[in-house]
């Protein structure tokens, strides 16, 4: 519920910077079945990870687009969204692509072309080998999450609907003498 809170917290102010309708980004974002029966109804760490990507855009674009002089409220912003997307990856380590994109606005903004780029890229990739250090240190896990991203396929919650829905059609498959399908389903 914090990452849904999150992405309903981050969608309007996206949303706005990009010359969309707020209300619209909330119905197609946040209030969608997809949303509602997977993030919420499914309780999926998606949640968490989509509502820490989206606010970590919103203060890296702040930082980037609101601020006249790239100052010391300019820096924080940035460094705290950046924090916020690494957190997020560490969630599902794909959203950690996002810190690309607020990368390449930020080199923009500082001109283009391969040194800003260069320059922008170290302090981003600084920030998040920090982070990613900092959390695994704090958490006393140290790497061991990292033997977890790839059991995504793996868990079976029957909270979830799309997964109640492949488990009980390859359970149909079995009886029916087709076989068990259920992991080719999901």
């Amino acid at each position: 519920l914090a990452g849904v809170a999150l992405i309903v917290w981050a969608l309007p102010r996206l949303s706005r910077r990009c010359g969309v309708a707020p209300v619209s980004a909330l119905w197609l974002g946040a209030a969608n079945p997809l949303v509602l029966f997977h993030l919420v109804g499914g309780v999926h760490n998606d949640a968490l990870m989509l509502g820490l990507m989206l606010a970590g855009l919103e203060f890296c674009l702040r930082a980037i687009d609101d601020c006249p002089d790239f100052d010391q409220r300019a820096w924080a912003l940035l460094i705290f969204g950046a924090v916020l997307i690494t957190l997020s990856s560490s969630v599902k380590i794909i959203s950690l692509v996002s810190l690309g994109f607020v990368g390449m606005a930020l080199a923009r903004r500082w001109g283009g072309g391969l040194k800003p780029v260069l320059i922008v890229g170290g302090i981003l990739g600084v920030v998040a080998v920090v982070t990613t250090l900092s959390v695994s240190y704090a958490s006393g896990l140290g790497f061991g999450w990292v033997n977890t991203v790839g059991t995504a396929t793996t868990v079976r919650s029957y909270l979830s609907l799309p997964t109640a829905i492949g488990i009980i059609t390859g359970f149909g498959g079995v009886l029916l003498g087709l076989g068990d399908h259920t992991t080719a389903l999901l």
